[in-house]
């Protein structure tokens, strides 16, 4: 049984309208908007530019999704625990004996930092609710967040691998001691690490096997197919001075190169046809069309608020999502999730990510709704875009 008022053409015309607004003053290159009740899809759009040429952006577009992977990820980590083979509790050195000993930052602005003893070491819920002390390196928040850009932790255009990441974050202090503050953080690529050594495969691999495959995902993944290419839309960046630049080009750009290393807290590729349906799995508690991946009762505890007594990401925060921009938003297991009392015109109970190129997805179960948008423009336009949209339609 729905809540919010009916959503009428009048109030799909007026997110439509917002956003080719957007789009034909330059603000964003182009955009592709879904949205969809138990699978049935009620407005969709298309427009603008693919890439700097020119090129119009198709419906079947494919979009670098960022952070959207944090949820296939943390899903595939919960088929494991399903499986028990690994625990929420079980330490990060069960599985990466590197990080022996993770020290906490006490000062300095520069490495060496001073660094003083953890309370405790980390555990795998941690990386799931982002509180394990790691951080990421664009943020700049911190002086240890510059160490990460140095250091090639999370820069998209730095070669990297597995191994020399877990090796870099050793050599570098926790921002806090685990389990006491919300810090958003490369903590979901360390869980595709540990996957991967879990099972001894590659994270492509078993995403592609135990996730897409039964669930009809034909587009989605971490290295661009050659019979994608055509598809592949250029990523903008915008800049106080210089406007809009191409970040990275669909012809020749990072994901047209061999993969170094296999990111599962930012490196898919996707359609929005392939999102809608990793979205109506989770709306269908871990099934789609007769194919269960999780059992109910993993679904939802996935999609439940497990910081420490009930608190919000905006409470526990440090850095980027802290303050009142989440003052109602929870965090599950690899997923964000709407608090009652809500967040804007945003439903209670709604799971929803945004990624680095401005994307996001929205599911909201008490509504039997997903919403899906695309785009391809850093920084992340994190709170604008999608509450917008959602007070257009949903106000």
């Amino acid at each position: 049984m729905t809540t919010t008022p009916p959503l009428s053409p009048q109030r799909f015309e007026r997110v439509e309208a917002h956003v080719r607004a957007l789009v034909e003053s330059g603000a964003l290159p182009h955009a592709q908007w879904l949205a969809a009740r138990d699978g049935e899809v009620l407005h969709r759009f298309t427009m603008g530019r693919a890439r700097a040429d020119g090129t119009p952006l198709r419906e079947d577009a494919v979009f670098r999704i960022a952070s959207m992977t944090k949820a296939v990820t943390a899903f595939l980590f919960l088929m494991l625990w399903e499986e028990g083979r690994v625990g929420l509790h079980d330490p990060l050195t069960s599985v990466l004996p590197e990080l022996a000993d993770l020290r906490v930052y006490d000062g300095g602005k520069f490495a060496p930092f001073a660094t003083r003893a953890a309370t405790r070491q980390p555990v795998m819920l941690d990386l799931l609710l982002h509180t394990a002390g790691f951080s990421h390196g664009f943020q700049q928040n911190h002086p240890v967040d510059q160490a990460y850009w140095t250091a090639g932790v999370d820069n998209f255009k730095a070669v990297k691998t597995a191994d020399g990441i877990v090796a870099a974050l050793a050599g570098l202090p926790l921002l806090h001691d685990p389990g006491t503050a919300f810090t958003y953080s490369i903590a979901t690529d360390l869980i595709g690490i540990i996957i991967e050594r879990l099972t001894g495969r590659p994270l492509d691999q078993l995403f592609a096997e135990r996730i897409f495959r039964p669930l009809g995902m034909t587009d989605t993944g971490l290295v661009l197919r050659d019979d994608q290419a055509d598809r592949f839309t250029d990523a903008w960046a915008e800049h106080p001075r210089r406007g809009h630049y191409v970040y990275d080009t669909a012809l020749d750009g990072l994901w047209s190169r061999p993969l170094t290393f296999a990111s599962g807290g930012g490196g898919l590729l996707s359609t929005t046809a392939d999102y809608h349906r990793f979205c109506r799995m989770l709306l269908g508690e871990g099934a789609l069309d007769g194919v269960r991946l999780l059992k109910p009762e993993t679904m939802a505890m996935m999609v439940r608020n497990h910081l420490p007594d009930g608190q919000s990401i905006g409470a526990m925060a440090q850095g980027m999502f802290a303050g009142d921009s989440c003052r109602a938003i929870g965090q599950g297991l690899g997923i964000a999730v709407t608090l009652p009392g809500g967040q804007g015109a945003r439903p209670a109970g709604e799971m929803h990510w945004t990624g680095l190129f401005s994307t996001f997805y929205s599911v909201v179960p008490s509504e039997r709704l997903i919403l899906i948008f695309m785009t391809q423009l850093l920084p992340l336009k994190q709170d604008d875009l999608p509450d917008a949209l959602y007070r257009i339609l949903m106000g």
